[in-house]
């Protein structure tokens, strides 16, 4: 499972960048998927355990994605601590295998 993780400070393009990764993808026929985690955890209250909450629903819609047949995923978001991060990306998306 390839994933390519667009990650910075906001403005600084990261959703342009992901929308031209997928064009790029789509003109190759390549199955695909864009995930911006900034929308996976817009909750309130917010509760303790968010990132857990992030996760959660980064695995449940990656496995819909991946039962259509997905293989390649481009996941944008802000990213304070890259290994912290990868961590959870990785059990949320099995297999992944990472280029920044």
């Amino acid at each position: 499972m390839d994933v390519l993780v667009v990650s910075g400070p906001a403005g600084v393009g990261k959703s342009v960048t992901a929308f031209e990764a997928s064009d790029q993808l789509r003109g190759g026929g390549e199955a695909h998927a864009v995930i911006d985690t900034d929308e996976l955890d817009r909750i309130y209250p917010v509760p303790d355990d968010l990132s857990a909450i992030t996760e959660r629903n980064l695995a449940a819609i990656w496995a819909g994605y991946s039962e259509r047949g997905c293989r390649r995923l481009i996941l944008v978001g802000v990213y304070a601590d890259s290994p912290k991060e990868l961590e959870w990306i990785g059990r949320a998306v099995p297999g992944a295998r990472f280029t920044l």
